[in-house]
């Protein structure tokens, strides 16, 4: 036979290596579980980078505000610090800050809190059939009104007021001007005029007494009458209540074109505001565009600014006005509209949103017929001593209402509620009064909060019940107008949790509201985004009870509008009409953002802290929002005033306990960046490290069948360096394949620790091939015979002699114990790390999101690294079976049958698996207490659930042997 011949009879380093199942099968899964770790980890790297670039930045990037201002607080935002700080910002500051390098947009923000924008006067609906006969005289009545409200935590008292009213049914002709009282000249707005030739006219000034209808006459005490409205529908009457409760209306103060710029698609609302000229606009200019308007508005404007009858004035008294006008050369409709638009309006963008809740009960008590003590109006009636003692009459039932639209000035809904038994029908044709006018107001400031025993406190401002009445006489204070002070246990009143400026008590000049578009603000915003920044008032503070009796509880807005719980925005106006009403401090926050960016990168990162930097050197407060999320925040309420239904009775005030409000936490990106990176790093050096060392242990289970081809190559003659050589030459397929898989891993990986982690794995590997080749080229030593009696027993039973297979290999049963311990720990290593990871990235909806998008990858990660050490772990089980390949057949020679090996390989199969069970949740269990990892149960559990199934995967391995 020719030397070429027998070459090629000698299996080659690939063909030893295939033959070797086992090892071959553990390189395969070294270099798969090399490769899968590194594609996953690349892909979730890049799924990670493009949720960050869509989801870092919200509108904007830095908030600027006065070095006042609500500072954040272990890194979350309140949701009021755009309205925090006192001190507020000028047109001079928002100036500056557009003039700073690197700013592509700044959009001012402020607020308004204006009382009473808009009367509440709810009106009684009276039907006819209750209008005593002429004959019966005027009837005396107590009506009742209480108004309440709903906090969330159930219907308390806002205010309770009675009236006493009296019904008039009888009739008296309508006097003459001869009978009327003597007036030497009469003059009308000026206007000097025969009464004989304006009769009626003449008879609404001099006569005191000219009803020809029922009348309803509301009293004060002592019976004169101080209020009448009589007949407005027909077969109807009405009266107003009085001192009805009024909020404050929150409007929101922009720079429309910046906002439009800062909002994008969503701002386009803007855009009728933004046409008209920036701030208050004269009456003849706002008439100009009201002509042009095709939205509604605009005909809404014409109808509030036209002229109309007051309801006492008849048509035949109008009728007079215009003729004594043009008999002076002047048309009186027209000075009427001149008038009317002689003023300057604040255009406004108004929504329909409800302030707060409110309900009004009427209940009404009767007192009969009272005799009447004059003839003229208003005259005195003789009132029972019952109705002034406050004794109760005779009750004629109840009605009740929602009126919270009524809150909202620009609803087109007034107040009103029917006389008890009767129907509403006719409160329909009652006129509306839409005029709204800004008087009294002030820069709102959101309330701070405090740290008590490491916990977040929100402290009341003050208490405040609602304003009942607008001072007009000038010498109104703040607490006349945005609210009574009144002891916290007074029903009705509410704990205030925003406060006020002092720059406007009084001011000198007001202005009419004209709406001249519409928002609603849940098109605006959502506070369920997960790159959400407090945008101002578009969304309302909210918020709900974490404990206690309420707890689960959502918080409602007060009536106040001062309350825990902002109101809804429902009105949005220029700053610039703001400052020509004369705050000059009107702007709370301005919201920068930066140009030049991409996406979220190092550079651009740092270009939105370079640009923070040169704000603050400018002097206010700029906290960098980008990269921030929603997150909730649990804070304690102290001083909360509870309310009650009982207005006679005393309130409630301590502890509300716990709320979850949602802030947003600053850094949230950059922190669930770098949590989530982190742990899929460690995942992946715990899945590549157990690779390698079941590699490693696979390998030590090599070593004894190495070590007997030394033996026989040995005897044939070869040297120790020739078997090292030969051992070696199998090495090389196996190193190459996971060399090049390790190269093509690092090119792929997005991660330089990963990179790292993959070369020591490839380090590994060549010191494991090199520790095995040596140590199995040396063969066996051979043990000098001699005589000697044996006192060693044969096993007496097939589950013995199992048994005793695992102590007479104990490098076998050694690498068994090792991988299962082995599995077991890296099991319940990711567990901990995907749980301290989850940890890490914070509570914020941007964290959950990436979380949850991460977890898959992170999931397929650790299985990787699992199933890798269950499979290797039966591979080598199987290499041990087949390499005493001749014990099983000798065996089965003797006459064992299948069933008795099987039976004797599970028993050295059990034989090792428990005491590897034992050891490996041992290991998992003192590495657990003495790292103080968190979840020990789970921890442990999962480590078992690991080591169960690999140790079954080892008990299914089993080899018959052949017979004979």
């Amino acid at each position: 036979m020719s030397s070429a011949r027998r070459r090629r009879g000698v299996p080659g380093p690939v063909r030893r290596l295939l033959r070797e199942r086992g090892r071959a099968a553990a390189v395969v899964l070294v270099a798969v579980s090399a490769l899968a770790t590194a594609g996953i980890q690349v892909g979730a790297a890049t799924a990670l980078r493009t949720s960050l670039d869509a989801n870092w930045r919200g509108a904007y990037d830095i908030l600027v505000t006065a070095a006042d201002a609500t500072a954040p607080i272990d890194g979350m935002l309140p949701p009021n610090a755009l309205a925090s700080g006192t001190t507020g910002l000028t047109a001079a500051d928002l100036a500056a800050v557009r003039g700073v390098d690197g700013v592509e947009i700044a959009a001012p923000i402020g607020q308004l809190i204006v009382p009473a924008l808009k009367s509440l006067l709810p009106s009684v609906v009276v039907p006819s059939s209750v209008v005593p006969e002429a004959a019966d005289g005027p009837h005396a009545y107590r009506v009742t009104a209480e108004y309440t409200t709903d906090d969330g935590l159930g219907e308390r008292i806002v205010a309770r007021s009675t009236s006493t009213i009296v019904i008039d049914g009888s009739t008296t002709p309508r006097p003459t001007v001869g009978e009327c009282l003597p007036i030497q000249e009469y003059s009308f707005d000026g206007f000097a005029f025969d009464p004989a030739a304006f009769p009626t006219l003449a008879g609404f000034i001099a006569c005191t007494e000219t009803r020809v209808d029922p009348e309803i006459y509301t009293l004060v005490p002592g019976g004169y009458g101080v209020d009448i409205l009589g007949r407005l529908v027909p077969d109807a009457y009405a009266f107003n209540l009085d001192n009805p409760p009024m909020g404050a209306t929150a409007i929101t103060l922009v720079d429309p074109v910046a906002e439009r710029a800062l909002l994008g698609d969503r701002g386009d609302f803007l855009t009728p505001l933004a046409a008209l000229p920036d701030g208050l606009v004269d009456g003849p200019e706002m008439s100009s565009w009201a002509k042009t308007d095709t939205a509604g508005f605009g005909d809404a404007f014409l109808d509030l600014v036209t002229p109309q009858s007051p309801p006492w004035m008849t048509d035949a008294m109008v009728d007079e006005i215009r003729r004594l006008y043009a008999q002076n050369g002047q048309d009186w409709d027209e000075h009427q509209r001149a008038n009317a638009l002689a003023g300057r309006f604040m255009p406004l963008l108004v929504s329909d949103a409800t302030p707060a809740r409110l309900s009004l009960k009427l209940s009404v008590e009767g007192f009969g017929a009272v005799p009447r003590t004059g003839e003229l109006f208003p005259g005195p009636f003789e009132l029972p001593a019952g109705l002034l003692g406050g004794e109760p009459g005779t009750p004629l039932g109840s009605t009740s209402i929602d009126i919270s639209g009524a809150l909202n000035p620009f609803v087109d809904e007034n107040a009103r509620i029917a006389w008890p038994g009767a129907s509403l029908e006719a409160a329909d044709e009652l006129p509306e009064y839409h005029g709204v006018a800004v008087t009294y107001f002030a820069r709102g400031v959101a309330g701070s909060f405090t740290s008590r025993g490491g916990r977040l406190v929100a402290d009341p401002t003050g208490y405040r019940a609602p304003v009942r009445e607008i001072d007009t006489t000038g010498t109104g204070t703040y607490t006349d107008v945005f609210g009574i002070d009144e002891p916290a246990s007074t029903p009705g009143t509410e704990a205030a949790y925003v406060g006020w400026t002092d720059e406007l008590r009084n001011p000198q000049s007001s202005a009419g509201g004209a709406p001249v578009g519409s928002f609603s603000p849940d098109d605006i915003t959502s506070i369920d985004d997960l790159n959400y920044v407090p945008l101002g008032a578009y969304a309302p503070i909210g918020a709900t009870v974490a404990d206690g009796a309420h707890a689960g509880a959502e918080m409602q807005p007060s009536v106040t509008g001062l309350g825990l719980v902002s109101p809804r925005t429902i009105a949005i106006a220029s700053l610039a009409a703001a400052q020509q009403l004369g705050l000059e401090t009107p702007i709370n926050a301005i919201r920068v953002r930066v140009g030049g960016i991409d996406g979220y990168t190092p550079e651009a990162q740092q270009r939105v802290l370079d640009v923070a930097r040169q704000l603050r050197g400018l002097g206010f407060a700029a906290t960098v929002v980008a990269g921030s999320s929603p997150s909730d925040v649990t804070l304690d309420v102290d001083g909360y005033a509870f309310g009650t239904t009982d207005a006679d009775g005393t309130q409630k005030v301590g502890e509300l306990g716990s709320i979850v409000q949602r802030w947003s936490e600053l850094g949230a990106a950059a922190r669930a960046e770098l949590a989530i990176s982190n742990a899929t790093v460690a995942i992946v050096a715990i899945g590549l490290t157990s690779s390698i060392l079941l590699y490693a242990a696979l390998q030590l289970t090599a070593i004894p069948r190495r070590r007997e081809q030394a033996a026989g190559m040995r005897e044939l003659g070869f040297t120790r360096s020739r078997i090292a050589r030969w051992s070696g030459a199998e090495e090389v397929p196996g190193i190459l394949l996971i060399g090049a898989v390790v190269a093509g891993a690092v090119l792929l990986s997005a991660s330089e620790l990963v990179d790292v982690l993959l070369v020591g794995v490839f380090g590994l590997v060549l010191v494991v091939a090199a520790v095995a080749v040596g140590v199995g080229s040396r063969p066996p030593r051979t043990a000098r015979l001699r005589r000697r009696k044996s006192r060693r027993l044969g096993a007496r039973t097939i589950t013995a002699f199992g048994t005793r297979q695992a102590w007479k290999h104990p490098l076998t049963s050694f690498t068994q114990l090792l991988a299962i311990a082995i599995v077991a720990t890296a099991s319940a290593g990711l567990v901990s790390v995907f749980l301290r990871g989850r940890a890490g990235v914070g509570q914020s909806l941007l964290a959950g999101y990436l979380s949850d998008q991460q977890f898959l990858p992170q999931l397929a990660l650790g299985l990787t690294a699992v199933l890798s050490g269950a499979v290797l772990a039966g591979v080598a089980r199987g290499m041990e079976l087949r390499r005493r390949h001749l014990q099983w057949s000798t065996l089965r020679a003797t006459g064992w049958t299948g069933r008795q090996i099987a039976r004797a390989q599970r028993s050295e199969s059990l034989a090792i698996v428990l005491p590897s069970l034992t050891v490996a949740l041992g290991i998992v269990v003192a590495g657990v207490i003495l790292l103080e990892l968190p979840q020990p149960w789970l921890l442990s559990a999962v480590a078992a659930l690991a080591a169960g199934a690999t140790a079954l995967t080892t008990l299914s391995i089993r080899t018959k042997g052949t017979r004979a």
